[in-house]
């Protein structure tokens, strides 16, 4: 009941009203949620900001740290507070421009800040048509605020503003089997988990990668249809002799496989993490340092390929690529050329670890393609490898008649047979004295093989023959019905 006066008091004095939602203004439609993996996410709090001494950055600070991510492929963006200059980080990201979703974070560091700066500043932003979604604490269970306390700001966001919210713990929160566990599993639109290995004493790049697949996998089972997004997971550069910008590149590269779906921790070091309360390598894990230059992971694109081919597979193209350097790499485009114009194949940029492989079903036989390679790098740069050509040889087809199946039958059989060019065909059963008894197939057919079932049931049981007729090609096997009491 305390909660609820405290709220009440301010939605008085700030004149937020619990009956009408403070909608995001015309024309300006929220991202839905199910649509969130189709951006490049990354986590963002400002250079020049120390908290812990009451430092907030100035608009332009912080307009000077987004031109920076806008030079660079993420379109989203997630915040962690909305006190104070915070509050005005949204508007100043679509300012900015470049970013096209925007989630925002409300720190809830205390009831007092939380009711006189963030509440009000988020729904200012949603307002404002600058914010997506929103997600209410960050590792606080427990310690700031209570399950029950945490429900109540989440639904009041949510009413007031009609957009989709949520909360973050670290992973293990959710897969503890108790009863946070459970209350985080159903509370939000989305699971907004946080995953970091080194925190977990993993210290090898591929062995966090590993880890936190099977983190996420391990939730996804639990998530019951919700989307499950990693809020945060990275790898430190400093601080520890494994924290390196190498290691940083490499966890990222191994983490950056098919439906695992992630924010980057996080854009800028941030050197007021530290002191007993924080690890030593904790302020470090930025993809760019507190000055705004780019570390390894987007540094200048740097990309050695050592092979790069296109081979007839089936009816397929199977391309396949292999490198022995990767610097800077967010993924690569596959294009396919015809008669000189070139067609994206991915969607999503395609990631992963060399050696690559991407299959291009959709040719035809005696064409020639021609395939172009395009890496990516974090700033949009890209360098282009090829071309790769091959032309798809045209199946072969010779004349074949297989066995029935089954065979000795009680009746229903399936047969099949191959013609090397589209003719008259006809395939029928005799009996032993040479009187065709049944006609399976006649008509035209086309190159290839035809396959098609036949009711035989009508035929006494005993042993017959099954021939085909194309042009000059005639074949026959031998069929058993058997009786059907047998």
């Amino acid at each position: 009941m305390r909660y609820l006066i405290y709220t009440l008091l301010y939605v008085v004095t700030f004149s937020l009203s619990l009956a009408s939602p403070i909608l995001p203004e015309a024309g300006k439609d929220a991202v839905p949620v199910e649509d969130f993996p189709d951006y490049t996410w990354i986590c963002y709090a400002p250079t020049h900001f120390n908290p812990n001494e009451g430092l907030y950055p100035l608009e332009s600070e912080i307009t000077a740290d987004l031109e920076v991510l806008n030079n660079y492929v993420f379109t989203g963006i997630a915040t962690y507070g909305s006190e104070y200059s915070l509050g005005d980080i949204p508007r100043i990201a679509d300012e900015v421009g470049g970013f096209d979703v925007f989630i925002m974070g409300i720190f809830y560091f205390n009831e007092e800040i939380l009711w006189e700066e963030e509440i009000p500043n988020a729904l200012a932003a949603a307002a404002g048509g600058y914010v997506d979604a929103f997600c209410v604490g960050n590792e606080g269970l427990s310690e700031r605020y209570t399950m029950e306390q945490l429900e109540y700001v989440m639904d009041y966001v949510a009413d007031e503003t009609g957009l989709p919210v949520t909360t973050a713990e670290q992973i293990e929160d959710y897969l503890a089997g108790d009863e946070i566990a459970d209350w985080l599993l159903t509370h939000g639109d989305w699971l907004f988990p946080i995953i970091h290995p080194v925190n977990n004493g993993i210290y090898e790049p591929w062995a966090g990668a590993a880890w936190t697949e099977d983190r996420y996998d391990q939730i996804l089972a639990l998530a019951d249809g919700k989307l499950v997004f990693v809020r945060e997971t990275g790898w430190p550069t400093d601080g520890e002799e494994w924290a390196t910008e190498e290691n940083q590149m490499e966890y990222f590269r191994f983490v950056a496989v098919p439906d695992l779906f992630f924010s980057y921790f996080e854009a800028f070091d941030q050197d007021w993490k530290t002191g007993d309360d924080w690890p030593s390598y904790e302020p470090y894990f930025g993809l760019f340092d507190k000055d705004r230059h780019p570390k390894l992971f987007v540094s200048d694109i740097g990309v050695r390929l050592t092979s790069f081919e296109a081979e007839p597979a089936g009816g397929d193209v199977a391309v396949t690529w292999e490198t022995v350097e990767e610097t800077g790499l967010a993924g690569y485009n596959l294009y396919r050329s015809e008669f000189g114009e070139r067609m994206k194949l991915n969607g999503g940029l395609i990631t992963g670890v060399s050696p690559y492989l991407y299959v291009d079903p959709d040719v035809k036989a005696g064409i020639r393609y021609e395939y172009w390679l395009e890496a990516v790098d974090y700033s949009g740069a890209t360098e282009t490898f090829g071309p790769a050509w091959v032309t798809v040889p045209a199946l072969e087809w010779a004349y074949g008649l297989a066995a029935t199946h089954p065979n000795p039958s009680t009746g229903v059989i399936t047969f099949a047979f191959t013609i090397p060019g589209t003719e008259e065909v006809t395939l029928a059963v005799y009996d032993v004295a040479g009187r065709r008894v049944a006609t399976l197939y006649e008509g035209l057919a086309e190159k290839g093989e035809t396959t098609a079932t036949a009711d035989l049931s009508f035929l006494a049981p005993g042993v017959y023959v099954y021939g085909i007729e194309a042009g000059d090609y005639y074949e026959a096997r031998k069929l058993v019905i058997s009786d059907m009491g047998m």
